[in-house]
């Protein structure tokens, strides 16, 4: 024995075939671990000895420059006759008679059956054929040679070279007419034996060799052993070629057949719903994208790698010769007669006569996507970029990344961007990502369905994405599926042999989460009553997106049932399942949801199943119910229960029984006291003489009065928070602060949107801020109250931090001081960050903020009212105040400002883009929330400097012509919403165009095309580009207006409305640009800033 150079199962037998540097092949039994067989024949080392897949045949290559062919026939035969004992009844060894035929005759266990000879030096792999006979090897002298035998000879057919070095491995592709070779010149090379002398493919590593090959017996993987590792690749697209049609007609290239399928056809199972259109020559290189061209019914297929190209077809069929052919990455479709092909970092618009109309650079540019007509994708490995070709530039990009192929819905509304792991839905126009999935495995395919839901494949299962975001998996597949459309409950889709697949789904799970995020109530109600919605899976979905109520529904479980009661407040059915439970936990969870919504019917029931008599007396205090608390009492007595029985007599005024109990408790001279201090002569003296032994301690003691507690109210039902327990859980863990102000709280969105009156005269004169408030509505503590007989001994307890000062402690926004009472605090801290100096205009903000972030709580009779901070986590030390002015009322007052807007009302809208920029001041926004804040911020700007432009245009109509024109163009440059744009260049457009400013019109003319107007606007706009084209080089128009361009936008002075140079100071609060003259001036954009002052930034979240 030597060394061992392969080893190889056989198919069926439990054989092992092993070739060594000894010169032979051995043959092994697996089970037995016994050697079966030698071959012997070569003279030099046998490098590679493998079986026939399917005969009794073995095949071996050797450095003696031989490849040789085993019939291993009697071998098998030998080994597979029926088992007999090889002993006699009496235990003697019995030769088999076969095997003494064997040894008589000298019959070999192998014989040769072909020696080949071709290779001009050693032969180092060799192979048979899964089903075909034939025989590839490769040897030392880089070359591949294939070999064709039958029963009585072999014969060389073909020799492959291309190789640099020693050929180390070589196979027959399992389901392809491919052969696959690597050598030591570190190179895999790919060669189609049906086609002499064609070019093989080729994979190169820089510094590995290769050594050794194996192929996937069912999937298109290989892999490949180097130097350093191991690489697995697949050798050809596995994606099939295809294209849909108005949903109805699909266009499937299959076995280099373009066929046509009629999708409705093809789901009944009509006979002719397929037909080929177009035999591809087997010279084309098979294409990895096929479009469809609705205005002349033509198909451009396109190929990526070496030869690259693109060939453009008839779809009406009855030619396979092609239209059109050329050079190119990717080539899409991009107008009813135009197309773009991407060829060397530039993509070529072309006719359909192949002509080029236009040529565009671009940079590392891997592939174009198809877009709606007028427009394309160009993806690179780390963005994604549309092109309009209209405007001639790109007008969006996006930082997306491992993009390869893109989805539109069929009104072209909606967009999917998807690689390998990763699917964005993304804006039509902007790019701007709605919604991101990852997945683990790799994803397939995605198509839109009449909906707005997304569907995609990937190896395993089939998803939906809703337009909310969410994702699901309807079911699950065998195979990999490339979806072609949805219709209702109908999957069309293609396997990876190009079949059609149609199978229905259940549609139930994500047309129910569809209708829960649309809010269609009737929609819902039919499906929980009439649609199969089960699994833990739906429950968790429900209470995860705020819907317990709904998910109540679905469950019998008690547990479950019980915690969704509790979230969302319907607390009988809470009670109900905890009544099957019996939880100590429960019930006392039960009570603190009662109490919290008023119900103390409820919560008395629960804290009696838990015999809490402390929380009882409470509860029964706090509703002046007299009778329930001496019942409370007596139990309280029976039990034992010291502590509790002393608190409700204190509460009752029962001093007989509080002596008694004090008694009880061991506590003799506190009972002599209490009878002392009540006017219980009698019964103290008679505690005093039966229990008390020190009776002169006892006489020392000091004596006071105890005083009854009068309830302050009487409350014999549940409390009339809200009709609704639902609604009243929702009032009161909203972020809405309670006012104490009894209006206030009913306060509308109206009511909100309405602008303060400011006093006429006075106003705040602190000392630093400049600011004077009146805050006689503000109660102040009592400082009447009696210590004197608290504390006889010892020292008085150091004071702590106050509520204020803890809910502000380590903030840096004002509000938080501002709620917490500290006036000249917040307003220091807003001069300080925006530079504010007029706070005329923010006093009843300020007032809105002192009422509606605090509450005045009402104690005993003898107590003053008390003012307490609202926060947002009650008992949370963290915890921070309510905010008044909310995020989601600033957007709402901000949309109710853009519609004013939209509908004219300018002087409404103005008012209500001026309170939404104040309101900033004093908003508390997350993390999340901010960037949106900013950007609300940065809009209300834009539209009070424009709307005030627009103000001024109209007054100067019919006198200043050239000034009402350039404040029309400043109109229309701020950064105002797409629709408001648009018609702000229309109003610009028509002025420029009747002063007959040609050139200036066309400027605005390719602004407003940026916009995507309605065609009819569009088409003028065209109409004035064509015409301002036609200008002479030395065109002036006669009122000369500079606009800038993209690269350098135009800045207007906000005060006197006329462009800047580079040298201008800024708002540091609303960020109006101004001229340096103006410094130290309060800005006429915001009303409340100090021009060109130092601000550190207004501070909205922590």
């Amino acid at each position: 024995m030597d060394y061992i150079r392969t080893v190889f199962f056989h198919n069926e037998a439990p054989w092992i075939v092993s070739s060594s540097d000894d010169q032979t092949i051995r043959v092994w039994n697996w089970q037995s671990r016994a050697c079966l067989a030698v071959l012997t024949g070569h003279s030099h080392y046998v490098m590679c000895a493998q079986f026939h897949p399917s005969e009794d045949m073995i095949v071996s290559a050797s450095l003696d420059q031989t490849i040789r062919v085993w019939d291993i026939g009697s071998l098998r035969r030998k080994h597979s006759s029926p088992a007999t004992s090889p002993y006699d009844d009496h235990g003697a060894r019995v030769p088999s008679p076969r095997a003494s035929q064997i040894d008589l005759f000298g019959a070999p266990e192998g014989q040769v059956k072909f020696v080949l000879e071709g290779h001009d030096r050693g032969v180092n792999w060799v192979q048979f054929h899964p089903s075909k006979p034939i025989i590839v090897s490769g040897s030392d002298d880089r070359s591949v040679k294939l070999w064709r035998y039958n029963e009585t000879r072999a014969w060389e057919t073909d020799t492959f070279r291309g190789h640099f070095n020693n050929i180390s491995c070589v196979m027959f592709h399992a389901q392809s007419d491919l052969i696959i070779s690597n050598s030591e010149d570190k190179s895999i090379r790919i060669w189609d034996y049906t086609k002499r002398g064609s070019q093989p493919i080729v994979q190169r590593r820089e510094s590995d060799r290769f050594w050794i090959l194996a192929g996937h017996p069912s999937l298109n993987l290989i892999a490949a052993g180097h130097d350093n590792g191991l690489m697995v690749f697949k050798l050809e697209h596995e994606r099939p070629s295809y294209c849909v049609f108005e949903e109805n007609q699909l266009f499937v290239l299959r076995d280099r057949t373009v066929v046509s399928v009629d999708l409705n056809g093809d789901e009944r199972g009509a006979e002719n719903s397929q037909s080929p259109i177009i035999n591809l020559d087997h010279k084309v290189t098979p294409p990895s994208c096929l479009v469809h061209s609705v205005a002349d019914n033509s198909l451009l297929l396109s190929s990526r790698g070496e030869a690259a190209s693109y060939e453009l077809f008839s779809a009406r069929g009855g030619s396979s010769d092609s239209l059109r052919k050329g050079p190119g990455e990717s080539a899409v479709f991009v107008a009813r007669n135009r197309f773009a092909v991407l060829d060397e970092q530039q993509v070529h618009i072309k006719a359909l006569d192949n002509t080029v109309y236009k040529t565009i650079a671009c940079e590392n540019a891997e592939r174009i996507l198809s877009c709606p007509p007028g427009s394309f994708l160009l993806v690179s490995k780390e963005d994604v970029r549309l092109y309009d070709i209209q405007q001639d530039k790109f007008v969006a990009e996006s930082k997306l990344a491992d993009i390869k192929y893109c989805v539109w819905s069929s009104d072209s509304t909606s967009l999917a961007l998807f690689g390998s792991h990763v699917l964005y839905v993304v804006d039509r126009r902007t790019l701007a990502v709605k919604s991101t999935v990852r997945d683990t495995i790799n994803i397939k395919s995605a198509v839109w369905d009449a909906r707005g839901i997304l569907f995609f494949t990937n190896s395993h299962h089939l998803k939906y994405l809703l337009p909310n975001g969410d994702v699901g998996v309807v079911c699950t597949v065998q195979a990999p599926l490339y979806l072609i459309r949805v219709k209702g409950d109908t999957i069309a889709a293609l396997d990876r042999s190009c079949a059609v697949h149609h199978f229905k789904i259940d549609p139930t799970e994500f047309l129910f989460k569809l209708a829960l995020w649309q809010g269609d109530q009737p929609t819902i109600l039919h499906m929980i009553e009439h649609g199969n919605l089960m699994g833990q899976s739906i429950i968790s979905y429900l209470r995860q997106n705020g819907y317990a109520e709904i998910a109540l529904g679905f469950v019998q479980e008690p547990i479950t049932r019980f915690e969704l009661g509790i979230e969302c407040c319907d607390l009988e059915c809470a009670y109900e399942a905890a009544e099957k439970i019996e939880s100590d936990d429960m019930w006392n969870r039960l009570a603190d949801e009662a109490m919290m919504i008023g119900n103390f019917i409820l919560a008395e029931k629960c804290l009696r199943r838990v015999g809490n008599h402390s929380r009882l007396s409470f509860l029964h205090l706090l509703t002046g119910n007299v009778p329930k608390l001496q019942s409370v009492t007596d139990e309280v007595r029976v039990k034992g229960d010291f502590n509790t029985r002393i608190q409700n007599d204190l509460f009752l005024g029962d001093n007989v029984d509080l002596a008694n109990a004090l008694v009880d408790a061991k506590v003799p001279s506190l009972a002599y006291l209490a009878c002392k201090s009540s006017g219980l002569e009698i019964e103290g003296q008679d505690i005093l003489d039966r229990f008390c032994r020190d009776k002169n301690n006892a006489h020392s003691l000091p004596v006071g009065r105890i005083a009854q507690v009068e309830p302050l109210f009487r409350q014999s039902e549940a409390w009339p928070l809200s009709a609704d327990p639902v609604k009243n859980k929702i009032a009161l863990t909203r972020k809405t602060p309670i006012s104490r102000n009894p209006t206030a709280a009913n306060d509308d969105l109206g009511e909100l949107l309405q602008t303060a009156a400011f006093p006429a005269s006075g106003g705040w004169d602190l000392e630093e801020t400049g600011l004077e408030l009146e805050l006689d509505d503000i109660p102040s503590p009592s400082a009447d109250a009696d210590f004197s007989n608290v504390v006889e001994d010892g020292s008085w307890p150091q004071p702590g931090n106050a509520n204020r000062d803890l809910l502000s402690m380590a903030s840096s926004i004002p509000y938080h001081y501002l709620a917490t009472g500290q006036v000249e605090s917040a307003l220091l801290l807003m001069k300080e960050q925006c530079g504010i100096v007029n706070f005329a205009p923010l006093e009843s903000m300020v007032m809105r903020c002192l009422q509606g972030s605090s509450v005045q709580i009402e104690g005993f009779t003898q107590i003053n009212l008390s003012s307490i901070c609202q926060t947002e986590k009650e008992g949370h030390a963290a915890s921070r105040p309510r905010p008044v002015f909310t995020f989601e009322l600033m957007k709402q007052e901000f949309d109710a400002a853009l519609q004013l807007t939209t509908t004219g009302k300018f002087s409404e809208a103005v008012k209500l883009f001026e309170n939404v920029l104040l309101s900033c001041l004093f908003t508390v926004v997350s993390t999340d929330e901010e960037d949106e804040f900013l950007e609300i911020k940065s809009k209300c700007r834009e539209y009070l400097l424009g709307l005030r432009m627009e103000h001024l245009r109209k007054e100067l109509l019919g006198t200043d012509e050239a000034r009402s024109l350039a404040l029309a163009c400043y109109f229309a440059s701020c950064d105002l919403r797409n629709d408001h744009r648009i018609l702000a260049l229309r109003s610009a457009l028509t002025q420029a165009y009747k002063q007959q400013c040609i050139a200036l019109s066309c400027t605005l003319a390719k602004r407003l095309l940026q916009c995507s107007p309605p065609e009819a606007t569009a088409l003028q706009a065209r109409k004035i580009i064509g015409l301002g084209e036609r200008l002479p080089l030395n065109h002036a128009d006669p009122i000369a207006i500079s606009l800038g361009d993209d690269s350098a936008p135009i800045i207007i002075d906000a005060r006197d409305i006329v462009p800047l140079d580079s040298k201008y100071i800024e708002c540091p609060f609303c960020q109006a640009k101004y001229r340096t003259e103006y410094h130290a001036s309060v800005c006429t954009v915001c009303n409340v800033a100090s021009i060109g002052a130092d601000g550190t930034g207004l501070v909205c979240c922590e």
